[in-house]
């Protein structure tokens, strides 16, 4: 009767540690797009689906010329166009800024650190230093290796830096849902961690309370 009691709690306890992480799950994936890059909210604040040619070209090949270089952002960005007799006022700049962010960035600021630490990577090379240890590599390496699947599964591009993604937001906001399954999947195993820990020193019962 004691084993048969104990084979029951074993069960119910199995049981709802699994509602639990399911019901965890269930949440994350319900907020997952929340506040992603989309064509929407380039309509919204754009005006427009997809950025102008020229906006695009000062947020990709000028913006590149910027971040290489120790000079002020209005010299070195007008530099980089390629029209010699297009120039930016400083406040054209900040607005190409924000161009930029809106494409990239979702509202929670810290995901960004994702894609910038995965772009400063080289493969090829053998480096796999993301040259950001806020989170530590394995976040990384982990969120690398499901944008890389999604990449041989056509989802997102794997080459051509951030400029694919400012030309098509779309695509930046499958990158952060591919990106998040990794963090989502360890949150899932949070209340089977906590139940296993809490058992070390209670009962069954009371380790599922």
């Amino acid at each position: 009767m004691t084993d048969s009691c104990q084979d029951i709690s074993r069960r119910v306890s199995t049981a709802i540690v699994a509602a639990l992480s399911m019901a965890f799950i269930a949440v994350l994936f319900s907020c997952a797009s929340f506040g992603l890059p989309s064509t929407e909210r380039i309509l919204a604040v754009y005006g427009a689906p997809r950025f102008s040619d020229t906006d695009i070209e000062w947020m990709t090949t000028a913006w590149k010329k910027l971040e290489e270089s120790e000079g002020s952002s209005r010299e070195i960005l007008n530099a980089g166009l390629s029209n010699d007799t297009t120039r930016l006022s400083q406040r054209e700049i900040d607005r190409i800024r924000a161009l930029r962010r809106m494409a990239l960035y979702t509202t929670e600021p810290d995901e960004m650190h994702v894609p910038l630490a995965l772009g400063r990577m080289k493969p090829k090379q053998l480096d796999f230093n993301p040259h950001f240890f806020q989170y530590g590599g394995f976040f990384f390496y982990g969120c690398g290796l499901l944008a890389g699947i999604a990449g041989l599964l056509g989802l997102v591009p794997l080459s051509g830096g951030l400029d694919p993604f400012i030309r098509d937001p779309d695509l930046m906001a499958s990158f952060y849902l591919a990106a998040k399954i990794w963090p989502f999947f360890w949150s899932a195993l949070l209340p089977v961690f906590v139940y296993r820990l809490a058992r070390i020193g209670l009962s069954r019962k009371r380790s599922c309370l």
